[in-house]
Order: C-alpha cells, then sequence, then structure tokens
C-alpha cells in the first residue's frame, strides 16, 4: 500500500525549484504520479500529487521537503490525497479549447468561467496573461445541420496531397472521400454545409455590448452538430467564411455586413469586355443574377448570397 499526497509550491522564480522538490520526495522514497508548474509574473508555482511507501505527518512531511537544499524562501501548502472515483469525471461530451484574448478589463476571467459554470461544463484546464494591445478573439464553433445535403456530396478539398495508393489506404481505412485535384495528386474532400448558428454567441454578445472589438469565426468557424443529449460533435467539413459571417451577423441582429473582396467592386460578365461593374444592387437584382450564373460559385457567388441572406432578414 502507498499514501497519496499533493503539495503546492510557491517562490520568487529562481532556478533549481522543481529540482529541489523532486530530490526530496526521492529521498522519501515518493514516487512523482502527475504535477503542473508555471510562472506567473515572475512568481513560480508547481502542484504536484506523490506517492510514498510509509504514512507521514502532514506538517513533518512539508517541513521535510521544504528543508532541502535550494527550497530557502518557498512556500508550501500539503495535504493527503483520498480515493477518487474518476468515472464522474468522465463524460461522453466532445473536449473543446475556448481562446479569447484582448484588452485587459476588470472581470473577464469570471465571465467567462461563469458562463461555463451556469452551462455545466468542466473546466479542464485555464491559463491567463496579460500581453500587448490586442482584441478579442473567440475560437468559435459553429452548429451545421446533420442532415444538410452538402454532407451527401462533398467537394472542399482538405489537406496534404497524397498519391493515389496513399489516398486508396485511407478510403479503405477511414472511409474518406478523395478526389483528384488538378493532377498534383489527390486530397480528402468534406462537406461545406451551410451555418445554422453560432455555438457561442451569448458570449460574444456579452463582449460586444461591454464596448470589446471581438474576431470570431475565422476560417468559417469549427463545425459541430448536436447529438442526443444536445452535446456537440465535430463535424467533417468545412464551413463557408462569407455564410459563417452572415449567420454571426444576424444572430448578433448587426445593423451592417461587410464582406471584403479581391477586386474593387462586384461586376456581372465578370472577365468580359462588357464586363459591368455594381455600385448597388437590389435583393431581386441579385437573385435574378445569381439565377443567370453570372457569380462563380467558390468566388463572388456565396459573397452575394451570404449579403442577400443578410439583407432579406432585416
Amino acid at each position: 500500500m502507498r499514501y497519496g499526497y499533493v503539495i503546492d509550491v510557491m517562490a520568487v522564480d529562481r532556478p533549481g525549484i522543481v529540482a529541489g522538490v523532486s530530490t526530496a520526495i526521492v529521498k522519501l522514497q515518493g514516487n512523482i504520479e502527475s504535477c503542473s508548474q508555471t510562472v506567473l509574473d515572475g512568481y513560480f508555482t508547481l502542484i504536484m500529487t506523490f506517492s510514498t511507501p510509509e504514512e507521514h505527518d502532514v506538517e513533518t512531511l512539508k517541513n521535510a521537503i521544504l528543508a532541502e537544499r535550494g527550497l530557502e524562501g518557498c512556500q508550501a501548502i500539503l495535504f493527503p490525497t483520498t480515493e477518487i472515483d474518476r468515472t464522474k469525471f468522465e463524460s461522453t461530451a466532445n473536449t473543446f479549447v475556448i481562446t479569447a484574448f484582448g484588452k485587459d478589463c476588470e472581470g473577464i476571467v469570471s465571465q467567462f468561467t461563469r458562463y461555463l459554470g451556469g452551462k455545466e461544463i468542466n473546466i479542464i484546464d485555464l491559463y491567463a496573461y496579460i500581453t500587448g494591445d490586442g482584441e478579442f478573439m473567440l475560437i468559435t464553433q459553429v452548429e451545421v445541420d446533420p442532415d444538410d445535403p452538402a454532407f451527401k456530396n462533398p467537394t472542399k478539398p482538405i489537406g496534404a496531397f497524397m498519391t493515389k495508393e496513399e489516398a486508396d489506404t485511407l478510403v479503405k481505412e477511414r472511409d474518406y472521400t478523395v478526389t483528384e485535384d488538378a493532377g498534383r495528386g489527390y486530397r480528402r474532400v468534406v462537406a461545406s454545409p451551410k451555418p445554422v448558428a453560432i455555438v457561442e454567441i451569448d458570449t460574444i454578445k456579452a463582449l460586444v455590448d461591454t464596448d470589446h472589438v471581438v474576431v470570431a469565426c475565422g476560417g468559417g468557424g469549427i463545425p459541430v452538430f448536436k447529438t442526443d443529449g444536445h452535446h456537440l460533435k465535430g463535424a467533417a467539413a468545412v464551413i463557408d467564411k462569407d455564410f459563417a459571417a452572415c449567420t454571426l451577423a444576424k444572430q448578433l441582429d448587426a445593423d451592417m455586413l461587410i464582406i471584403l473582396t479581391a477586386v474593387e467592386k462586384v461586376a456581372i460578365r465578370f472577365g468580359k469586355p462588357d464586363q459591368k461593374d455594381l455600385d448597388v444592387m437590389t435583393p431581386a437584382e441579385a437573385e435574378k443574377y445569381i439565377a443567370d450564373g453570372e457569380f462563380a460559385p467558390g468566388s463572388m457567388l456565396p459573397k452575394v448570397e451570404a449579403a442577400l441572406d443578410f439583407a432579406q432578414s432585416k
């Protein structure tokens, strides 16, 4: 039988603290089972779990560790561990990452953690620091419909180029859909479903309402769909950035949606001698131009469709 302990060591940072703690535990015939260490604003902090073959008085054990060379001036908290039913921490839900950065103000961590706690979301790891003069950016999940017809016709190439042999192996082993890409090799293709909703919309609204500039839905966002029990599951898909921006704008009830392009203006008969640049376009005109095939798929078409969708929502 072994006896478990958890220790938290804090000090002004300097070399040798981790070495001192681990050496002291080895001298006690202890085994380090897990640890996490970081430096925050010049202050060292370490939390470590370990076990020993003999049971120790907590205060005596703490003093024995702090007496090790190199740990002068360190402070520690130590207590025995108890048996933990780890199954209660296991979940069929997926694990997700939320990243945010922006100008520092009071209550940012509190707002995020209160929101997550209110949704019964368990925070596994949290790291925060102050740097630069950036604004808020959120890694955003975008809900899609698992029954979207796009899943039956994947067209968006992703990932590296492969030989035919490599592609055939992925098809056989992982049931991927692959296609030849312009004679350059084979690539996996995935669906491009229409976005349904922005999962983190409440957080984005809270930040916008407190006068923060928020960058969200980068790359179209991370596609997910709801499973039984309203858990979120990642989807093998790529969401069009223009449609994601439109969905975000509609959910925010934005006054305006601006989509940047690499050309001066939207045009009909693009690239032809009689090309006509458009300064203004009504929804009815946009629908007619779309029906006439004036806008190239994967290029100007999704931008016009997204703008049309947003305009008709107002």
